[in-house]
């Protein structure tokens, strides 16, 4: 084991010197102090190839092998034989991401037991094509982890731009290797021809939001250490821009609503609110989505700081619904006769003291607001008449 880390440390040494010599692949220990970076290497694409990583572990894994001849020829240059590529990873089938592995075929050492990973929804022909050579070809849904000695990765399917886009995480590090998914100053838009889709991008998007990222090595552009959340939120406001058009956040929100983007709506709130902290109307909305979603104990707090500067029936209603939602019931209807007070038509806020009611076991006084009852019977007869039958 010594031996075999001293030789590691004598391979590493050599490789620094030689990249002095020539700047083409470059270890990127210059951006990040974390050890993982030590075992990167970085190749800058161009227009028709994509960026290339190298990781050194107990062979070399390399993400997305591009589409550059010259890219082995340098990194075999580099001291690197093609018997010590252990496994590539293809972020998706485009190929300016892809078409290296084809490049590797002219190599006659490389090994017999070689593994492609991609994502099952990834081109069939360079699948068949593989799999002729003899080469592994292993398959991915996301969620898997690549397992290597010291850097394992997380399989992350993101897809929109394409089906099979994914993205891999280095947890330690945290890491995101993005391929087009994330992009530092451009958006890659969905590719027809690979069954891209903006609303499955939008929620790969919304899923990575929520993975803390401290380095973004994109497929195109060059690798980004701190501020990556910054880059992660320019890539969803211009997903949601594509579906609401570049127009006020609170006609945006009101357009994802209407469509279904509940966590988008609250970021076009978010937005808005941050622009103006006392706009009553983006406070409500946002507090309606946190409903829906139930978060409501955070809808609850908004609810609060709108009703002390307006007692308004909509504020009234959703604050109700929030608390009958946790089972405060008594409060839920106070909240609800407030607001039918403030606007007697208010049908939610009758309809939600009727439910209220109910679940207080108070069956008789919901059935005598006729708005609730009307609905009860027409929720009956529907129920009744998916059994196959009448009343």
């Amino acid at each position: 084991m010594v031996a075999r880390r001293q030789n590691e440390v004598s391979l590493l040494s050599g490789i620094h010197a030689a990249l002095v010599r020539k700047m083409s692949w470059r270890f990127l220990s210059e951006l990040s102090p974390h050890p993982f970076f030590k075992k990167i290497l970085f190749l800058e694409g161009f227009y028709s190839s994509s960026n290339s990583y190298v990781i050194l572990d107990d062979g070399l894994t390399i993400i997305d092998p591009g589409n550059d001849y010259t890219a082995f020829i340098e990194l075999f240059e580099l001291g690197f034989d093609p018997s010590d590529i252990k496994r590539i990873i293809i972020t998706h089938g485009d190929y300016t991401h892809c078409m290296g592995v084809l490049e590797l075929m002219n190599y006659q050492n490389t090994r017999k037991d070689l593994e492609i990973v991609m994502h099952e929804m990834g081109p069939v022909t360079l699948r068949e094509i593989i799999n002729k050579i003899g080469w592994k070809v292993t398959n991915v849904r996301g969620g898997e982890i690549l397992k290597a000695r010291d850097s394992n990765l997380k399989v992350i399917h993101t897809p929109g731009h394409s089906i099979d886009s994914i993205c891999l995480y280095h947890e330690d590090s945290q890491t995101l290797f993005t391929g087009d998914t994330v992009l530092p100053g451009s958006v890659a838009i969905p590719n027809p021809a690979a069954m891209g889709d903006i609303r499955e991008y939008i929620l790969s998007i919304r899923a990575i939001r929520k993975i803390p990222v401290e380095a973004l090595l994109p497929g195109h552009g060059m690798p980004i250490v701190g501020n990556c959340g910054e880059v992660i939120e320019k890539t969803y406001e211009e997903l949601i821009k594509s579906i609401t058009g570049d127009i006020e956040w609170g006609e945006a929100a009101n357009i994802l609503i209407k469509h279904g983007y509940i966590e988008e709506a609250i970021f076009c709130c978010n937005k808005g609110i941050h622009a103006n902290p006392e706009r009553l109307s983006l406070l409500k909305m946002k507090a309606v989505c946190l409903n829906s979603l139930g978060r409501f104990e955070e809808a609850l707090e908004i609810l609060d700081e709108v009703l002390k500067k307006q007692r308004d029936a909509l504020a009234l209603t959703a604050k109700g619904y929030a608390l009958m939602s946790l089972g405060k019931y008594e409060k839920s209807i106070e909240c609800f006769d407030e607001a039918l007070r403030i606007d007697p038509s208010m049908l939610e806020a009758k309809i939600y003291k009727g439910i209220a009611l109910i679940l207080l076991g108070k069956i008789e006084d919901a059935m005598k607001i006729p708005e609730f009852k009307d609905e009860y019977a027409r929720i009956f007869e529907k129920e009744m008449s998916k059994m196959g039958l009448r009343l």
